[in-house]
């Protein structure tokens, strides 16, 4: 490059080279900050933003590197080279100011801390998040009237209670606590045969009425003979839904006990407070934590903390048991020096969820060893088992039911821990035209509700007669 005298010229291909240099020091910090430094040496080596990390670094010092070397050649004009190192920060500084203005521009307030795009911004702020949750949990219990604090479960269905649901569903819950068609019921004694069903939101039935829910469609099917017992409790993991059977179901004596899940409850099981990595459920503070000693379950925080003095902690590092959530992080949580940037903070937050691999073997193991407990303790109750996967509206594209091309969580589990189960994936593929599977708060509407029911009745009757036949031998998968 010539100049004449008195002028400067930018060198082009320095001034690309210094912009990717700060992008690639940009990258290394988002990179370094998604990082789970909690986790053991190999999987932080193994992990996804960690090779980002290493990637990120040597690309910026290559490019230290490359213009180190520019300047120790000995053409170079120094006084152009310095100009363009310069107007290269100078830039990617005026780049980076307004786009934190356009940021904060677009960050709402929220409950639970700044938000941009629907992406709550890190670090978190627990009593910030536990206010905001205890407000939510009161309107809600207040709102929908039939569950209420339990100190082995976490929370569930209250006795005798009745609540109106956000789509303007009617709950009621019997005597005993299970939902029902009415206020003031008694299911005890009501018929010579009884299914109890397990499970989450989706065995509950929420966002419709009872008499659009799976359970007593299915009872419909089943005739006058035999009872549907719904002990499905909205937000329980698979845990909780065992737990569940071992002090409130065994009592019935139950023919058949079905456990139902989505995906998402295989994660629910390592989970401690949905607080934490659960946005949005509406619980009242601890959930039962398993883990395995000895090859068998047992429970590492029961009795659970009352939610008071969940709501009333002012650190997440004082709450009991946190170090046992899956889910937390304390990055997530600590004060970090970019707090002051949205930016910043925006870009930590809204990076792929670089973690732990959903499925690790932990969570693999404990939930194997749950459902395989399930099994073998109702059968040694001499009722049959029976486990249901339930595909959830996050594995479909869209309410109209098309499905995602992706492997399912739930039956990953469910393949690992070698029992059979029934898939009602196909099930829901027979939706009338015009129908859809989901109501807008994510839970099957009547049409769903039906062919889930449709689906088990084959079921059953076929169980039903191998019982009474005998016959030996483990359920079928049914796919």
């Amino acid at each position: 490059m010539t100049t004449t005298p008195g002028e400067v010229h930018t060198d082009s291909k320095l001034l690309m080279t210094v912009y990717v240099g700060i992008l690639a020091m940009i990258c290394a910090f988002v990179a370094f900050y998604r990082i789970d430094w909690q986790s053991g040496l190999v999987a932080i080596i193994a992990s996804e933003p960690a090779i980002f990390l290493a990637i990120s670094l040597l690309v910026f010092l290559v490019i230290v590197f490359r213009i180190i070397r520019s300047y120790r050649l000995p053409e170079t004009d120094h006084r152009a080279s310095n100009l363009t190192v310069a107007l290269g920060i100078v830039t990617m500084l005026a780049t980076f100011l307004w786009a934190e203005g356009a940021v904060r521009l677009l960050a709402t307030s929220t409950p639970e801390g700044p938000s941009v795009m629907d992406t709550v911004l890190l670090p978190r702020d627990w009593p910030v998040v536990m206010a905001n949750r205890r407000l939510l949990w009161e309107q809600s219990s207040s709102r929908y009237g039939v569950f209420r604090f339990d100190d082995m479960l976490g929370w569930t269905v209250g006795s005798n209670r009745q609540g109106t649901g956000p789509h303007g569903e009617t709950y009621f819950s019997s005597r005993e606590g299970l939902r029902t068609s009415g206020p003031g019921i008694s299911l005890a004694g009501r018929a010579t045969r009884a299914i109890a069903l397990l499970g989450d939101s989706y065995v509950f039935a929420s966002d419709v009425d009872y008499e659009d829910s799976w359970g007593h469609r299915l009872e419909q099917k089943l005739g006058p003979t035999v009872q549907v017992l719904n002990f499905g409790v909205p937000g329980y993991g698979i845990d909780q839904a065992y737990l569940r059977y071992e002090r409130d179901v065994r009592a019935w004596h139950p023919e058949v006990v079905i456990l139902a899940l989505i995906s998402h409850d295989v994660l629910r099981t390592t989970m401690v407070y949905y607080q934490v990595g659960f946005a949005g459920a509406l619980v009242p503070g601890a959930k039962p934590r398993l883990t395995i000693r000895d090859g068998r379950l047992i429970s590492i925080n029961l009795p659970l903390p009352k939610p008071q003095a969940l709501f009333q902690s002012h650190r997440i590092a004082d709450v009991p048991f946190v170090d046992y959530d899956r889910s937390y992080r304390t990055s997530d949580w600590n004060w970090h020096f970019y707090q002051w940037s949205y930016l910043l903070r925006f870009a930590v937050s809204w990076a792929p969820s670089w973690r732990t691999p959903e499925l690790d073997e932990e969570t693999l193991t404990l939930n194997r060893v749950v459902l395989q407990t399930f099994v073998r303790r109702v059968q040694e109750d001499g009722a049959i088992p029976l486990i249901l996967f339930l595909p959830s509206f996050t594995e479909y594209r869209d309410a109209g039911g098309q499905p995602h091309d992706r492997d399912l969580l739930g039956i990953r589990v469910l393949d690992h821990s070698d029992l059979p189960y029934v898939n009602a994936l196909p099930c829901l593929d027979h939706l009338p035209s015009g129908q859809i599977l989901f109501t807008t708060g994510w839970h099957y509407t009547p049409a769903a509700n039906e062919l889930i029911a449709q689906c088990l009745h084959a079921v059953i009757r076929q169980e039903s007669i191998r019982a009474r036949l005998g016959t030996e031998g483990s359920l079928p998968v049914y796919q």
